[in-house]
């Protein structure tokens, strides 16, 4: 009797969007518990928890405990409104929280966003209200794998659109050679003189700067590829040394 009681208070209490707390939860979650959360976090606490025990049930109060004692009022406000559909941690709940809608689906379709967040802070967030989601994240994912998403970062703060600009119609060759081109003169030069020349002369001298750096570490590559093969197939003594009889 007791039991139902204080479900009917706490449903009272919170308001009746909370029903199905009551009714489903209790029996994973004593009632002066959820009173307490109630009473501490308020209506995000017991919104969190509904939440959480739909998923966890019986270890809904564990993982609880759990997010409000790493992520704090900040952790339970996003759980509360978004769930824990995505990967909770201290670069998802600072990016949801200052964020908020924009925040968690940027996340939720691009899980590597909350990384760049960290990395890049708001900058990365203008960079893609600015430049697209999409495009942003290819750019940054792309040259990551080379340890260049810093440069890229760099000429889009310093350039803007006429970096976005470059990119856009070199990003190929620029993927084949590595991202090294970012850090040469030339490409500096490009990306200063987008817009100051009619697009196709701008085009045209753009490539033509990527082809010429493109084709000078393609023949120190391939050089080098050479090199290696002729060691590999007749041996050091027989390309090097010469044999005493």
């Amino acid at each position: 009797m007791k039991f139902f009681i204080i479900a009917i208070f706490i449903t009272n209490l919170f308001g009746g969007i909370y029903d199905n707390l009551a009714k489903n939860s209790l029996k994973f979650i004593k009632p002066n518990i959820i009173e307490s959360i109630g009473k501490k976090y308020g209506d995000d606490g017991v919104v969190a928890l509904e939440r959480l025990s739909v998923k966890y049930q019986d270890k809904s109060l564990q993982k609880f405990n759990s997010i409000a004692n790493e992520y704090g009022v900040n952790g339970i406000k996003v759980v509360a409104k978004y769930g824990d559909d995505v990967a909770l941690n201290k670069n998802t709940i600072g990016m949801i929280s200052k964020y908020e809608d924009k925040g968690f689906y940027m996340i939720k379709q691009y899980p590597s966003s909350s990384l760049y967040y960290e990395k890049y802070g708001d900058k990365f967030m203008i960079g893609a209200d600015k430049y697209g989601n999409q495009r942003l994240i290819k750019y940054l994912d792309d040259s990551s794998k080379y340890g260049q998403d810093g440069k890229v970062m760099e000429l889009l703060s310093k350039f803007g659109d006429k970096a976005n600009q470059f990119f856009q119609a070199n990003w190929g060759k620029l993927l084949t050679g590595g991202f090294v081109l970012l850090n040469s003169d030339e490409i500096i030069t490009s990306i200063e003189n987008v817009g100051k020349e009619a697009l196709a002369v701008t085009g045209e001298t753009v490539s033509k700067s990527v082809d010429s750096i493109s084709n000078s570490n393609l023949g120190l590559i391939i050089g080098f590829a050479l090199i290696l093969f002729v060691f590999l197939k007749f041996g050091w003594d027989k390309v090097v040394r010469k044999k005493v009889d």
